[in-house]
């Protein structure tokens, strides 16, 4: 109940602000004014869990939002305060306050890469995802039938069935995921090709 009359309370407040002349023209100045973000961009870290009056205070300390208050108004007047995704964001300059609230609620986060280089055995794949800095590891002392448990497929051999591409994923991706997701590929792969074989191949499977 507190909480329901608190954010009433701050829409309230925030509507009695708009309705003052200066009120309406510090907003309207605010939507349009990129925020102070450095020529190399700005890194955002929102932990999960993390509010938007949590992010707007970060923002302030930072001296990249001049009016964090202002932020939170404006998420509250369109809903989306309560929306924003957590994440690794890059926030790149001519950011705006509005377009800052978009990206957060869009869950527009910041995607890492690892290539599986054709010709790789399994080894040389484990070793690049468990070097990788943004892949959460959950693998480190699995041995190869492990690893092939942990991707529900008990009793396969690995070798050959990881499809060598350049993956794209977000921080603190699983290694479980990131391989689930190569193997998958190379099954759907398999089966493409398979299908379009040439009649009379000595070949009595896709793999």
């Amino acid at each position: 109940m507190r909480k329901t009359l608190l954010r009433l309370f701050a829409v309230l407040l925030a509507l009695g602000l708009l309705t003052s002349g200066y009120g309406v023209y510090r907003y309207q100045q605010f939507t349009r004014q990129p925020l102070a973000v450095p020529a190399e961009g700005y890194h955002l870290l929102v932990p999960p869990g993390a509010s938007l009056g949590a992010v707007a205070r970060r923002l302030g300390e930072a001296k990249v939002l001049a009016e964090p208050y202002l932020l939170r108004i404006m998420a509250r007047l369109d809903g989306s305060a309560a929306q924003i995704k957590a994440g690794e964001y890059q926030l790149p300059p001519g950011t705006t306050p509005r377009r800052l609230l978009q990206i957060l609620v869009n869950g527009e986060v910041v995607q890492h890469s690892l290539t599986i280089v054709e010709g790789w055995t399994f080894q040389q794949l484990l070793q690049a995802v468990r070097s990788h800095p943004m892949l959460t590891q959950t693998l480190a002392d699995a041995d190869p039938q492990a690893v092939m448990e942990a991707l529900a497929e008990p009793g396969t051999h690995p070798e050959g069935w990881f499809y060598p591409d350049t993956y794209r994923f977000p921080r603190g991706t699983s290694d479980v995921e990131f391989l689930r997701r190569a193997y998958r590929v190379m099954q759907q792969r398999l089966a493409a090709e398979w299908e379009k074989r040439a009649e009379g191949l000595p070949l009595k499977s896709p793999y």
